[in-house]
């Protein structure tokens, strides 16, 4: 959910650190590295941080950094830990519709979210632990319905079909 990093490195630097698996002999960059390193960049909108200093970014702009190192992994798989924490909103969404774009490109990305809402906005499927197991698993439909969150959190809810997406919208009761 958080990490940091023990060198003061740039931002270009730590983004290039996700092509360390692909490195040749005697640690020699291949052709392409800097094309997914450049594309990792832009897609987490890190270009204009490139020469800044790992350690004066903040926690969102870090995040945005971490991010981008791992697309520029360009692994068919992702798996994300709370990637949207510490972002804005406006990040929150470019990063989750940016991950949408790649799983309909044919990647598969698991994240963990403790948003419902945005959850249920944007991934497919939806699994919900409780007590470290699974109570829920589906659509999000079929997952985000009052009884699961009155099991797995202990407060009463309302869900209702988002007005724009139709998608279900949690809206907790408060006292």
């Amino acid at each position: 959910q958080s990490e940091t990093c023990a060198f003061d490195f740039t931002v270009a630097e730590v983004v290039q650190l996700g092509r360390l698996p692909y490195l040749g002999p005697f640690g020699k960059e291949k052709v392409n590295d800097g094309t997914h390193i450049q594309k990792a960049m832009q897609d987490a909108d890190v270009v204009h941080l490139a020469q800044r200093r790992i350690y004066e970014l903040s926690g969102g702009e870090y995040q945005r950094v971490a991010l981008a190192r791992t697309l520029a992994q360009a692994t068919p798989i992702m798996l994300l830990d709370e990637p949207t924490s510490s972002l804005d909103v406006n990040y929150q969404i470019h990063v989750l519709q940016l991950l949408k774009r790649l799983t309909a490109a044919g990647r598969a990305v698991l994240i963990s979210l403790h948003d419902l809402n945005l959850a249920a906005q944007f991934c497919d499927r939806l699994i919900m632990l409780h007590n470290s197991r699974i109570y829920a698993e589906g659509t999000p439909e079929s997952v985000l319905t009052a009884e699961t969150i009155q099991t797995v959190y202990g407060i009463q809810a309302t869900v209702a079909p988002h007005p724009v997406t139709g998608r279900p919208y949690v809206y907790p009761h408060y006292s």
